[in-house]
């Protein structure tokens, strides 16, 4: 996590019939401790150590969870505390400069009562912004409903984002293919690389990913109630199947490789056939020439005034009969 960015400290506070939402300044813990209903305390940016050790304290949060905030740990993982679950959460988002996807984490307590999201800077702003839009609709089922159905509005999201990350991925291919299909340069089989690449560190993301929602869909947190586990089963079963999906995208990235291997030996191989060919055919030319190039005074066609023309005469028909032998064995 970029620990330049300042702090901002967004609070949504909910029930079903109320909904308030605010900046504050700091994190007193008067601005949003004990709230009623449900509050959702979202931090963007890890830059003021002073406020998220004040946040910290006020909901004594373990030491090790503040070590793994300030480390800005991004592989998936649950953390069962008793009066919290403590709940690394990664996605990918693609960046356009580079070509390529990078890893994005939300760092998640899930509280009785509130849900705390960090996270480093505004990239994430697109996934939470549908869940906070829920929130402020009256009458939506997440008013209704408890933190840990908020946790799971949160989590699903993050995982419907590997969607769209797939759906990108689909888009390359497609391209890839046809690309592979008409014999691309030496860059396409650099780029597939770079494809199988970006899918591997995708399926790295994903699988500890999964752990953590089947250990939330399992009830193993207390903090779950039992409707709430449908759901997170729900988000469980996107998450196989993203990397079921990703399993067919790099088993159709293989296969491209295979294919344009296949399709620059098959190039090599008609290259070859064609010099094969040109060789066969002048093998007998070269030997009449070097036949009649001998220095022999008494050959019987030397003083004939016709045996220019007449060899000429032979290497042509030899070179006629070989091609029509060629043609009819089907060799070019």
């Amino acid at each position: 996590m970029n620990m330049n960015e300042d702090t901002i400290i967004s609070i949504l506070n909910y029930s079903e019939l109320e909904f308030t939402e605010k900046t504050i300044p700091n994190s007193t813990c008067s601005n949003y401790k004990g709230l009623p209903g449900v509050t959702w305390i979202d931090v963007k940016g890890l830059g003021n150590k002073e406020n998220i050790a004040k946040l910290c304290d006020c909901y004594g949060l373990h030491p090790l969870v503040r070590e793994s905030l300030e480390e800005g740990s991004k592989r998936p993982k649950i953390e069962d505390h008793g009066e919290y679950n403590y709940i690394v959460l990664s996605t990918l988002e693609y960046d356009e400069d580079k070509d390529s996807v990078a890893a994005e984490s939300i760092h998640m307590i899930l509280g009785q009562t509130f849900v705390i999201t960090f996270r480093s800077s505004n990239t994430t702003n697109h996934i939470l912004e549908p869940v906070k839009k829920r929130i402020r609709s009256s009458g939506s089922k997440l008013r209704k409903l408890s933190s840990d159905y908020l946790a799971y509005r949160i989590i699903d999201a993050m995982v419907d984002n590997y969607f769209t990350i797939l759906e990108w991925f689909g888009e390359r291919l497609e391209l890839l293919e046809d690309e592979v299909l008409n014999m691309g340069d030496k860059g396409t089989i650099v780029y597939i690389q770079k494809q199988r690449r970006e899918m591997l560190f995708m399926r790295e993301t994903l699988w500890p990913l999964r752990t953590v929602l089947n250990s939330l869909q399992r009830g193993e947190s207390a903090l779950i109630k039992p409707e709430t586990k449908v759901f997170m089963r729900d988000a469980y079963d996107h998450t196989t199947q993203v990397i079921e999906n990703l399993e067919s995208f790099r088993d159709m990235m293989s296969s491209m490789i295979e294919i344009y291997v296949s399709n620059i030996s098959n190039k090599l191989n008609e290259v070859m056939k064609i010099l094969t060919i040109i060789s066969t055919i002048f093998i007998p030319l070269t030997f009449i020439v070097g036949l009649y190039g001998m220095n022999f005074r008494y050959m019987p066609e030397i003083e004939w005034r016709y045996g220019y023309f007449f060899t000429w005469s032979i290497m042509l028909i030899v070179v006629a009969i070989m091609m029509l032998y060629f043609k009819k064995k089907r060799w070019f």
